[in-house]
């Protein structure tokens, strides 16, 4: 029984290590504790100041799930404060129970321990509706439980942070590149386009014809420079994103990167004249960008077709190719390696909640969808969702 116990247990914790949302570790933590000790309910508790918060439940009826209870009443805040489990039998009969609260639910006998026993920051309750004496062995796998709880957790928490954190850094480099692109474009766009028409001003109506060459010379550098300055400005951030959309800035990016590629390229777009929150589309715009060059430099396609639409409230994109393709299951973290730029389209999405998925068969190309989610997922979590 006890080798079966732990078996459970280990796929418990392996299943803790997969959650990505807190309410995630809470819904399974509830239910596993029913599992390994054959209660017939289970709460999961947080401490939030001086109260303590039924945060979950899973249970053969109502226990007290989204209400909160002075820590220094209840027995979960007990619990909490106290650092050490407590095993009760008859909760009728221990004066550490409140029995107004107990009165309204099918409890007679119950275990709470804190999570984890070093600093809580909760408590999980297992309870049962017919009198029972808890076992060591039982009173055992549920700190276990709660300890892997708190693990699971706190590496949440901190995906979370570095997500948040990753966000920021992500804006602040946008905002970056938009001041950049603006300076260029508008002020040193304008005045080398001022000096061109100066330049060429001057060609006309000066009557020394030895200085046309030199005035044909500096006219032909400051058309490369107005050129390298409007091209450097685009890859900086693109201006039409704010002004004209996403579409439109899509549109005129696919034709400006494949214009001497010899690709034949096919742009669809199903939004009309949509435009959706900046942080949405600069993400879009990005992946498809990413996309498209790896097409140019790698794929040795014929042609690409890049499709916008929306779906099921998400933004969606894909970029297609007909090229060489590659194996994915390649695809790694590696910084020497060209698949870095396609976990970095994953990565962005994953910014807004949203996912890149990418397929492809050694020579039959490579297909890059994108599903963005309109109303973008928060990064933290609140303790308990309102």
């Amino acid at each position: 029984m006890m080798h079966k116990r732990a078996e459970h247990l280990a796929a418990i914790v392996q299943q803790l290590s997969l959650a990505g949302e807190l309410r995630e570790v809470r819904g399974i933590t509830c239910q596993a504790a029913r599992a390994l000790t054959g209660a017939d309910g289970a709460a999961f508790f947080l401490r939030e100041g001086e109260l303590d918060y039924c945060a979950e439940e899973n249970a053969i009826g109502p226990l007290w799930k989204g209400q909160h209870f002075p820590l220094r009443s209840s027995l979960s805040g007990w619990t909490i404060l106290n650092r050490q489990s407590t095993a009760i039998e008859d909760v009728y009969s221990d004066a550490r129970i409140a029995l107004e609260t107990y009165r309204p639910t099918f409890v007679k006998s119950l275990v709470v321990v804190p999570i984890p026993t070093a600093a809580p920051i909760g408590a999980i309750g297992i309870y049962w509706a017919t009198r029972h004496r808890a076992s060591p062995e039982e009173v055992g796998l549920l700190h276990a439980l709660a300890d892997s709880a708190c693990l699971a957790m706190k590496h949440i928490q901190l995906s979370n942070r570095l997500r948040a954190l990753s966000q920021r850094l992500f804006k602040t480099a946008e905002n970056e590149r938009h001041q950049i692109a603006h300076e260029l474009y508008d002020q040193i766009g304008q005045l080398l386009i001022a000096i061109q028409f100066n330049l060429q001003s001057n060609k006309v109506h000066s009557e020394a014809l030895p200085l046309q060459p030199s005035l044909d010379t500096s006219i032909e550098i400051a058309e490369r420079l107005c050129q390298r300055v409007q091209t450097l400005s685009l890859s900086l951030y693109p201006e039409l994103l704010d002004n004209l959309g996403l579409v439109c800035a899509l549109s005129s990016h696919l034709r400006q990167a494949t214009q001497h590629t010899g690709l034949l390229t096919h742009f669809h777009s199903e939004l009309g004249e949509s435009r959706f929150g900046q942080h949405i589309e600069i993400i879009c715009f990005r992946v498809a960008e990413e996309a498209i060059k790896n097409v140019i430099s790698h794929a040795m396609a014929g042609s690409i077709s890049v499709k916008l639409s929306e779906q099921d409230n998400h933004l969606c994109l894909s970029v297609v190719d007909d090229g060489i393709g590659f194996d994915t299951s390649k695809l790694r973290f590696d910084p020497h390696h060209r698949s870095l730029g396609l976990l970095g389209m994953q990565e962005r999405a994953l910014l807004i909640g949203g996912d890149v998925r990418i397929t492809s068969v050694p020579g039959e190309g490579t297909a890059v969808r994108g599903h963005f989610p309109l109303k973008a997922t928060a990064i933290d979590e609140r303790a308990h969702p309102g």
